[in-house]
């Protein structure tokens, strides 16, 4: 992880973007991992909290005030930008299309949650916007 102290990683330009998951735990980890990155962190960031389903912006604008990166719930078909960070609004599921797009989707829970951060992640193993795969 870059922190505003580290020098520039070794593979900078190898990876495309962070995905970060998380439940109950989630809460704090999210607020101590991202409050620490620099303000030049490029990588876009999508994070998938278990929510309550009238969560109504709160997670997003607590990790805004904790942050210097720009906090997004983003809307669908959202253009995922570079050093932004993206929150799953609760009761949706926030993939990325090929289009480099966010999709919000409305579709059954998983595991008995919407936002489904498994869900998130094991469709990150796709290739990536751009990527050849």
């Amino acid at each position: 992880m870059r922190t505003k102290d580290s020098p520039q990683p070794p593979c900078s330009g190898c990876h495309e973007a962070v995905v970060m998951g998380g439940s109950a735990g989630g809460f704090k980890a999210f607020s101590a991992i991202l409050s620490a990155l620099s303000p030049d962190f490029s990588l876009p960031i999508l994070v998938v909290q278990h929510l309550r389903p009238d969560d109504d912006g709160l997670f997003a604008r607590h990790l805004a005030s904790t942050m210097r990166l720009p906090v997004i719930e983003p809307c669908d078909k959202q253009r995922i930008e570079r050093g932004h960070v993206y929150v799953a609004p609760a009761n949706y599921h926030m993939l990325v299309e090929q289009s480099g797009t966010i999709a919000l989707s409305v579709d059954d829970k998983v595991n008995w949650s919407r936002p489904d951060h498994p869900l998130m992640c094991s469709l990150r193993a796709q290739p990536w916007p751009g990527e050849n795969g």
